[in-house]
């Protein structure tokens, strides 16, 4: 327990749930979402672009990769964890930026004309005809 108790002090409590968040990403979600979810469901978000199909299973190693940094580097309290996980930071906040920039560009599109159009909305990349799955807009025009 005092084992326990000292790896929890190396480090402040916040850089302590970014640390648990990593743990989870790497040994629960990542391993379930790569060997466990259909074909359909494959989606990866890179930069604020929606990546479905194979395009986004051949990335998903990345993100294990990322987050298995981000556990082994916040754990051994590594030097090059702080730039690198500074680099990810400005990542998610572009991501987050372009992925509602590209939903509010698709929402003033479907306002004005009334339609859908293929070129707005989340920009999708996908590898094969049948790496696009049905989103809930989709089943909505059914």
């Amino acid at each position: 327990m005092d084992k326990l108790k000292q790896i929890w002090q190396q480090r402040p409590w916040w850089l302590n749930l970014i640390w648990l968040f990593c743990l989870y990403m790497t040994f629960i979600y990542m391993p379930f979402d790569m060997f466990t979810k259909p074909f359909e469901r494959w989606e990866e978000i890179w930069f604020g672009f929606t990546l479905t199909g194979w395009a986004a299973k051949l990335t998903e190693p990345l993100h294990w990769l990322i987050y298995g940094a981000g556990s082994y580097g916040i754990w051994k309290m590594k030097p090059w964890m702080w730039p690198w996980g500074a680099v990810y930071c400005a990542q998610v906040v572009i991501a987050m930026v372009v992925f509602n920039l590209s939903a509010a560009d698709f929402s003033a599109v479907q306002e004005e004309t009334g339609t859908r159009s293929a070129l707005a909305g989340r920009w999708r990349v996908s590898l094969g005809a049948g790496g696009q799955r049905s989103t809930s807009d989709d089943a909505a025009d059914s």
